[in-house]
């Protein structure tokens, strides 16, 4: 383990950005063998997923071989519970990042 001192949320989530787009670019994922991450859900990652946003739309990664799934996916989850708990990582997914890129950038299992 390593610690990197930053100073504040911001700059954390670029660093995290970074460092997961340096990973999947290392990997070269493909078809037959994607690169699988997992993605925390909630607000704390909000600048990281802002931030590989950002570097997709300038053309510094690719999600086309990347398989996501969220830490706190449920299955037969009711849609109608309002607790942000329940709902996070569907709105962090399907909000944060499948709307502001396109359906074929992840795929959501």
């Amino acid at each position: 383990m390593r610690l990197i001192p930053l100073t504040n949320a911001e700059k954390v989530g670029k660093w995290a950005a970074r460092h997961i787009v340096e990973k999947i670019n290392a990997f070269q994922p493909t078809a037959e063998r994607p690169f699988v991450l997992g993605l925390p859900t909630g607000g704390t990652p909000m600048t990281t997923y802002k931030e590989l946003i950002n570097l997709y739309q300038q053309g510094e990664v690719s999600f086309k071989h990347v398989v996501t799934f969220n830490m706190d996916e449920y299955v037969g989850i009711d849609l109608s519970i309002q607790s942000l708990t329940a709902l996070s990582c569907i709105t962090t997914s399907s909000t944060m990042l499948i709307s502001k890129m396109t359906t074929s950038i992840f795929l959501m299992v």
